[in-house]
């Protein structure tokens, strides 16, 4: 089976999300989540990153559907990524690929973020 249940994590965190109601909460609660990110933050072991990313994106998506812009922290995300990726000289490379395409496949191509999506005016 290959259905995606949600963890303690992810109803803490969809709980959060409920619970602000402005702007500054919002950018304080993103803003927290993205640094533990970046502290956890793994290049060689893509299957940390996919843990450590889904908070954040959880995050992304609920105050996205309510109304925050969230595209900025999307960005600054993905920038963590490939920042640590131009930087990465191990032997893991493979590893470290994976990983940053792993953070940006998951905040740019989720339901719910909606960044992906090419804008009216596009052609």
């Amino acid at each position: 089976m290959n259905t995606e249940t949600s963890t303690i994590e992810d109803i803490a965190i969809e709980d959060s999300v409920a619970e602000i109601s402005t702007e500054d909460a919002a950018k304080t609660f993103i803003q927290t989540l993205v640094s533990k990110f970046q502290e956890n933050y793994a290049i060689e072991n893509p299957a940390t990153v996919k843990r450590s990313v889904r908070p954040v994106r959880r995050a992304l998506q609920g105050l996205q559907r309510k109304g925050f812009d969230m595209k900025p922290y999307a960005e600054q995300v993905i920038t963590i990524a490939v920042r640590e990726f131009e930087k990465y000289s191990g032997d893991k490379e493979t590893f470290a690929y994976i990983s940053t395409l792993t953070v940006i496949d998951s905040v740019t191509h989720k339901r719910g973020t909606g960044y992906w999506k090419k804008s009216p005016d596009a052609k």
